[in-house]
């Protein structure tokens, strides 16, 4: 959480408070994507309809550290252009990412929760938001 907090100070944007709760419900989403008996090169599955913004990485079990998982939303900023409205195009297969920067730096989320589970094979870590960012015509901060 410190890593998200630099970012948002960064961006002039107000700390995030740690939540249990949302700790709990990413918890219980990355416990499920190790039931997924995904491997490392699979694409894990974002959820659906649970009103929080949603962050996920993965990797080989064993192989990163929470930080090292993390610091790929991170390098997203170098995608990101200040000012930027975000559109629906941000999302498609092939376009340079920058949503899960932008969630972690989105001014109105005030709220996050991580958590990590992993199998033999694949570690997953899942931070949630809330309120969720990443609105469609509207910029980040």
């Amino acid at each position: 959480m410190n890593n998200h907090n630099q970012e948002r100070a960064d961006v002039q944007v107000p700390a995030l408070s740690w939540s249990n709760s949302l700790a709990a419900d990413a918890q219980q989403y990355a416990d499920h994507l190790v039931s997924l008996g995904l491997s490392p090169e699979d694409i894990a599955p974002h959820s659906e309809g649970t009103g929080q913004g949603e962050n996920l990485a993965w990797g080989p079990s064993n192989s990163f550290t929470t930080d090292e998982l993390a610091q790929g939303w991170y390098a997203e900023k170098l995608n990101f252009q200040p000012g930027h409205i975000m559109s629906q195009g941000d999302f498609l297969p092939g376009v340079p990412m920058i949503g899960h920067y932008t969630q972690i730096v989105w001014k109105d989320t005030t709220e996050v929760g991580c958590a990590e589970a992993s199998s033999d094979s694949t570690e997953y870590l899942v931070c949630r938001y809330s309120p969720p960012g990443n609105y469609i015509g509207q910029t980040p901060f």
